[in-house]
């Protein structure tokens, strides 16, 4: 069955390539940390029930003067590496969600720029994309990625018209993350404002992030990548995402010719958001390069 272009629909899964990537990212953090989990927990098991020094229990000769010499003492070193874990992982999990949200907010503007006009639709921005070098709107997405996520909402708002209400309900959890993920790329894991800790003669204890408490996160900043998804990718994007792509692919050898939509659908082929294989792809890119030409 052929799949006929629309421009302003999605491939298959209704999901921009963004999302795509930022799932990619997603899955990657959960496959890491979920190989972690077990082996933690078994190290934790067979230290227990060992009468040993950790570096003997283990079987640890590397190094093993730097090892903890009890198991009470090895506890309480590695539940802080578990901590320290976990709180990696969220720093990681804020990183690449902001950088999902700077890719769909700058395409969703230059896809559909009139839409910061109150125009939705009025101006293509595929036109725009042709004639004008270095297309952007990255500076302008830069501000929803940045600052307490009240700000950030602020400026969705400024650019969209409207924030999804499920995502504005979400503020206060996102705000906590932000918070968290700041302590750790910028005081070592500490809570609290840095001009105050910096006059504390001792070190203060680091931020307590329970496997818990990760998982809530991974689900919200995941819930919350869905609904921004489903505002702009329908409503602003579409298939901006391929026409970049095919801006930049244009093959000289096959311009202008019946060809080229078979080598743009092979070029789309290995993309897991990708069309239909076969004459239904080809069909896909022969609406594609049409309108590309047309816009």
């Amino acid at each position: 069955m052929a799949i006929r272009f629309e421009r302003f629909n999605l491939w298959r899964g209704g999901k921009t390539w963004a999302f795509v990537k930022f799932r990619e990212h997603h899955t990657e953090l959960n496959h890491m940390y979920w190989a972690h989990a077990p082996a933690a927990h078994h190290a934790h098991r067979h230290i227990k029930l060992s009468s040993s020094e950790p570096a003997t229990a283990f079987h640890f000769t590397r190094e093993a003067h730097r090892v903890p010499k009890t198991s009470v003492e090895w506890n309480e070193r590695f539940k802080e590496f578990e901590n320290w874990t976990r709180l990696s992982a969220l720093m990681s999990l804020a990183s690449y969600f902001e950088i999902y949200i700077r890719s769909v907010v700058s395409l969703a503007l230059e896809s559909d720029p009139g839409v910061q006009l109150g125009r939705p639709h009025a101006i293509e921005g595929v036109s725009l994309l042709k004639t004008r070098k270095d297309y952007s709107f990255i500076d302008l997405a830069e501000n929803c990625a940045k600052g307490t996520w009240q700000e950030r909402l602020n400026h969705y708002r400024t650019l969209f018209g409207h924030v999804p209400p499920q995502l504005e309900a979400m503020t206060v959890d996102l705000e906590e993350i932000r918070r968290m993920r700041n302590s750790v790329g910028h005081m070592f894991g500490r809570s609290g404002d840095f001009s105050l800790i910096r006059d504390l003669p001792d070190v203060t204890p680091t931020t307590r992030l329970s496997e818990t408490r990760l998982q809530a996160f991974l689900g919200t900043v995941m819930d919350a990548a869905i609904i921004i998804d489903g505002h702009l990718g329908p409503s602003h994007i579409g298939q901006y995402e391929s026409f970049i792509y095919y801006h930049s692919w244009r093959d000289p050898n096959f311009l202008d010719t019946p060809e080229e939509a078979r080598q743009l659908a092979r070029e789309f082929s290995q993309f897991k958001a990708s069309p239909a294989r076969g004459e239904a792809g080809r069909e896909f890119c022969r609406g594609l390069i049409s309108y590309y030409k047309n816009a």
